[in-house]
């Protein structure tokens, strides 16, 4: 249900004219994937009204209202657009599992000081 939040946002309105609907997603792969499924439920072609963008691929068109892309892909845009002026709405789904998450970003103090230690 919450993978169709975009899908709904942009039956409602959002998105056209020029401006898109950007849907940041925590592995390429998922870009990839959750795009195509999108695209086959509101029956479009993948690239047009639909599609991805992800490092080293930008599969969307000059229809395109409905974008997934990973979070690295939405920081590069905003290094050259600050104010993603190109975007009517960004969702973000920050719900990325554990295991995506690096060792070194999940160090407790207690953790840090003992491998120090260990040095």
């Amino acid at each position: 249900m919450i993978l169709q939040i975009p899908q709904f946002a942009v039956e409602a309105g959002f998105g056209g004219l020029g401006k898109l609907a950007a849907c940041t997603q925590p592995r390429r792969v998922a870009a990839m994937s959750v795009s195509r499924r999108v695209a086959d439920e509101m029956d479009v072609q993948l690239g047009d009204e639909v599609g991805y963008s992800i490092r080293f691929e930008d599969n969307t068109g000059p229809k395109t209202i409905l974008k997934y892309l990973t979070d690295g892909m939405l920081l590069r845009e905003a290094m050259t657009d600050p104010l993603l002026e190109r975007y009517v709405r960004t969702l973000s789904f920050i719900g990325h599992p554990p295991e995506s998450i690096p060792a070194r970003e999940c160090a407790t103090p207690n953790n840090h000081t003992q491998s120090r230690r260990r040095r």
